[in-house]
């Protein structure tokens, strides 16, 4: 008796684990190729000339490979959640390297040519870029014949990073430094409507660039400074990340694209074998009795 008993609490706690998250949520997976990037750059604010404050520096281009999403479908709530990955690849080499010379000696009362080596590497994110854009509400639109939700991501990119070297007068400085990009202009969203054509799958489509007509989003850095020397020359360097794009804001440049309407497949959920578990416990319980 008291095992019976004991097989029917368990087979009533795996129902209860099971089946409200196979009657309310069902998850889908996709993985597609999409194109664009992150512009990765860097330079010394000091550049060329102390007093007209020329740039020189130079960057590379983190080009987008793949989306992975796991999508969540709550039907009851009328809600959306996107999570995934976007994987890439740098197009040049992440070592950036130039040489400078500056009418140095300013901040010394002096006026002289001195020259400067810097190399700077950038890590690209690991693993690529990462976003959750959180349950989103999904309203019918009888025009596309879809629903639509609000799909933007990526308002912060963090843990980015890399390392500087500079070798001037005889000296050598170097550390390394970690900073994140904030959407400026643009903020970018992955799929925002989606159609619900069976219980196996879903079609999703609206990727792009968050009211920008396909133009690149902008985004500033923070911290803005990245690296940091004051030669005993007169050699003076301020490392900064990104580039003046516009509106003499500092930042860098995200544009991504994909392939159209992307099929989600759903994923068999494990509740669905825990029920199916219950089940038979109840089975086994019943058959105790008939035998007894």
């Amino acid at each position: 008796m008291k095992t019976t008993k004991s097989l029917q609490i368990v087979a009533l706690s795996i129902i209860g684990l099971g089946l409200p998250v196979t009657g309310h949520c069902q998850i889908y997976t996709l993985s597609t190729p999409v194109s664009g990037y992150l512009t990765m750059s860097v330079y010394d604010f000091y550049g060329d000339s102390i007093y007209s404050g020329g740039r020189v520096g130079g960057g590379f281009y983190y080009n987008f490979n793949t989306l992975t999403e796991t999508v969540y479908l709550d039907l009851a709530a009328q809600t959306i959640r996107q999570v995934g990955v976007i994987s890439g690849t740098p197009l040049q080499a992440t070592g950036i390297s130039w040489q400078e010379t500056q009418m140095g000696g300013f901040y010394l009362g002096q006026d002289q040519q001195v020259t400067g080596d810097v190399t700077v590497t950038l890590t690209p994110p690991a693993g690529g870029l990462s976003f959750d854009t959180g349950p989103k509400h999904f309203t019918w639109n009888a025009a596309s014949g879809t629903y639509t939700f609000d799909g933007r991501v990526l308002s912060n990119i963090a843990n980015l990073g890399g390392s500087y070297s500079l070798v001037t007068g005889g000296q050598t400085f170097s550390d390394l430094f970690t900073y994140g990009l904030s959407f400026y202009d643009g903020q970018p969203n992955t799929f925002s409507e989606v159609s619900i054509g069976n219980a196996n799958s879903l079609t999703l489509s609206g990727l792009g660039n968050w009211d920008t007509l396909g133009e690149p989003c902008l985004y500033i850095n923070f911290p803005r400074d990245q690296g940091y020397a004051a030669a005993t020359n007169g050699f003076y360097m301020v490392l900064k990340v990104g580039e003046a794009v516009s509106d003499n804001q500092l930042g860098e440049l995200f544009l991504w694209n994909s392939p159209g309407m992307i099929t989600a497949v759903e994923v068999v959920p494990e509740p669905a074998s825990l029920s199916l578990l219950a089940f038979s416990v109840f089975g086994i319980t019943h058959l105790r009795r008939h035998q007894r």
